[in-house]
């Protein structure tokens, strides 16, 4: 049996659609398979966590340019 660990962000529901995109298509191929999904930032302090999303935001909000640049990456 295969083993499978996906990480996802809670920036939005898009992280979470993918992440069940992903362990959609690798079921299709593994079927008893066994996965592990995890929030990475559930293992960061909160303070981090807080700081990387409130700058997600302001960036969204107030230089959305920016976002679409690093986007494009």
């Amino acid at each position: 049996m295969a083993r499978f660990l996906l990480c996802h962000a809670p920036f939005g529901s898009g992280h979470t659609v993918a992440k069940e995109a992903v362990e959609e298509a690798i079921r299709k191929d593994h079927s008893e398979s066994e996965f592990l999904c995890i929030d990475i930032f559930s293992y960061l302090p909160g303070w981090i966590t807080h700081g990387i999303i409130n700058s997600y935001l302001w960036i969204l909000a107030h230089c959305p340019q920016l976002y679409r640049r690093a986007y494009r990456l």
